[in-house]
């Protein structure tokens, strides 16, 4: 083909990349996580260590927003790998335009980490103390 190039003629990696919050199905947000990978599609689901409430149960990690996750990419090209991705329900939209969540709003969830990964709710940071009053 006469002026055909063997380079792809958009960079990809300079296109625009923002994260769009993604509807999971219920419980499925682990399973849309592995399968977005999969598609080299940046996806980001915060988790919290449940409080363990009963003597068997809790001390699990579960997501922080619920049936939620937010994924990194770009909406022109990726939207579909993303929306057809098993796991996932739907992007969320507002007026048919995806649901865009700041860098910063990333940035601060990700500084709630411990060491250990899991977000880490202020209460459990500073820490309770018996006879502490605390609002319900």
């Amino acid at each position: 083909m006469k002026g055909h190039s063997s380079r792809f003629p958009i960079d990809v990696n300079d296109l625009p990349r923002e994260w769009l919050v993604v509807r999971t199905k219920p419980r499925q947000e682990r399973v849309a996580v592995c399968h977005l990978k999969q598609r080299d599609v940046e996806p980001y689901c915060p988790m919290y260590l449940e409080p363990k409430w009963r003597q068997r149960s809790g001390g699990v990690p579960v997501p922080l927003f619920t049936s939620y996750i937010f994924v990194r990419m770009d909406p022109g090209v990726e939207l579909n790998a993303v929306a057809y991705c098993p796991g996932v329900a739907h992007v969320v939209r507002f007026d048919r335009e995806p649901a865009v969540v700041g860098q910063d709003v990333i940035d601060a969830i990700r500084q709630r980490e411990g060491v250990r990964g899991f977000v880490v709710p202020p209460e459990v940071e500073i820490g309770i103390k018996l006879g502490n009053k605390v609002m319900i």
